[in-house]
């Protein structure tokens, strides 16, 4: 990682509202620089290097159908991002591979 800002792409998984994803957004913005992320950044990584203070969310798709069912192993949830790294034509793909970005999947409070 270098100095530049920590890269997030988020995968909704489940029925999001609008509402709940600006709160989501909402904290990964207020991460950014906050006294906590900055302590993060006086610690070096295994590379030598500091951690970033910032964070920047660059990408977002849904699953709003759950397409992977209710219950998610930790398989399941690396299939998920791996499936959208892979889309098939580029232009479906919601998500770049970068070897230096953050993949969330978010769930629902739902079953899963």
């Amino acid at each position: 990682m270098t100095g530049a800002p920590t890269k997030l792409y988020v995968l909704w998984y489940g029925p999001w509202t609008g509402t709940q994803k600006g709160y989501v957004r909402d904290f990964i913005t207020g991460l950014s620089g906050s006294k906590s992320q900055n302590i993060n950044s006086y610690y070096y990584s295994a590379a030598g290097l500091y951690s970033p203070k910032t964070m920047k969310l660059m990408g977002e798709a849904d699953d709003a159908s759950r397409s992977s069912g209710t219950v998610l192993s930790d398989s399941a949830v690396m299939q998920l991002v791996d499936n959208r790294l892979a889309a098939t034509p580029t232009a479906l793909r919601p998500f770049p591979f970068d070897k230096d970005a953050i993949y969330i999947v978010m769930s629902d409070n739902g079953d899963v």
